[in-house]
């Protein structure tokens, strides 16, 4: 009798021992499953963490920009000017282009067009309204970097006779979104009408800047007169490249027309010449960094007026 119950006994040990050890067991594994979970969360916070703030670097990063102002001279035949015009625009390396006196006696629009997209992805900024006249401004942009947001063709109200025009383009930068806003035109060579055209953009552009929250502004051409015969009304909404803080020149000391001589070809480039292209710029997210006058022989020999560059960061 001792020894069934001494049996009994030993087996009810032996099974109480074995729930005692699966108990243990199954603490072991439900802390390991919690720490694995809490460690997951942590892991998962941090990569979150690390995304958002590589987004918000990405947004911040100040964004450097190219753009290139060029009259082409449309009373001049340009097919022995095409090679050097190609040169220049694979030395730019530019972001923006704008163009004056694309169509005319000659029409620059259609011998460059095709080529500047297919062989260096710049596309051409422009709605079904524009009207390829002779004052007509084109803008072309790096179809890569930038998406275009919006484009206008503007006239000033002028006589008929003599049409001048301004081209607008909205862009976003595909990489942070930052937006800024071209505008490309030829003012007139009446200086009572030029004054005119400087007024009626920058009325244009108070009223575009209130309602695109103070958006960065970029104006280029060949505004026919130089710096200090722009008119106040202008000068009062925009900020002429040279006068921005921190801007670095190059050859500023040369014109950018032949008017001083009226001859072309030649060797025009003088330091007494006229700068009659410009770079002006308002509103806020952008700094100023270059301006510089293309004063080189291929750029003498392609046109009556020799490129200007400005570089600038949006911020």
């Amino acid at each position: 009798m001792f020894k069934k119950f001494l049996a009994l006994f030993l087996a009810l040990l032996t099974i109480a021992f074995a729930v005692t050890a699966c108990n243990e067991s199954g603490d072991d594994s439900a802390q390991t499953t919690g720490n694995t979970t809490a460690e997951n969360t942590t892991a998962a916070t941090t990569t979150a963490a690390t995304t958002t703030a590589a987004t918000t670097a990405a947004t911040t990063e100040p964004v450097d920009i190219r753009m290139v102002s060029f009259n082409l001279a449309n009373y001049i035949p340009i097919q022995n000017r095409l090679p050097k015009f190609f040169n220049l625009i694979e030395l730019f390396e530019a972001d923006i282009l704008m163009f004056q006196e694309t169509v005319g006696q000659y029409n620059w629009h259609d011998a460059i067009d095709t080529r500047l997209l297919n062989d260096y992805g710049y596309a051409e900024a422009s709605d079904s309204s524009i009207e390829h006249n002779q004052n007509w401004n084109p803008i072309y942009y790096n179809q890569d970097k930038f998406e275009l947001v919006s484009a206008q063709y503007r006239k000033f109200s002028e006589p008929k006779t003599d049409p001048r025009t301004y081209t607008v383009a909205e862009f976003k930068e595909k990489e942070t979104s930052k937006t800024f806003t071209c505008i490309c035109s030829h003012f007139s060579t009446d200086p009572e009408m030029r004054i005119t055209n400087e007024k009626e953009l920058a009325t244009f552009i108070t009223v575009y800047k209130s309602k695109h929250n103070n958006t960065p502004i970029f104006l280029m051409g060949d505004l026919n007169a130089e710096k200090d015969q722009l008119s106040s009304q202008l000068t009062k909404v925009m900020t002429h490249a040279l006068d921005m803080e921190g801007i670095v020149t190059k050859d500023t000391e040369y014109g950018t027309s032949c008017a001083v001589t009226g001859v072309w070809p030649g060797n025009w480039l003088r330091k007494d010449g006229f700068m009659i292209d410009h770079a002006l710029a308002t509103g806020k997210g952008y700094v100023g960094k270059q301006f510089e006058v293309v004063a080189s022989a291929t750029a003498a020999a392609t046109s009556d007026h020799v490129p200007v560059i400005f570089d600038f960061a949006l911020t």
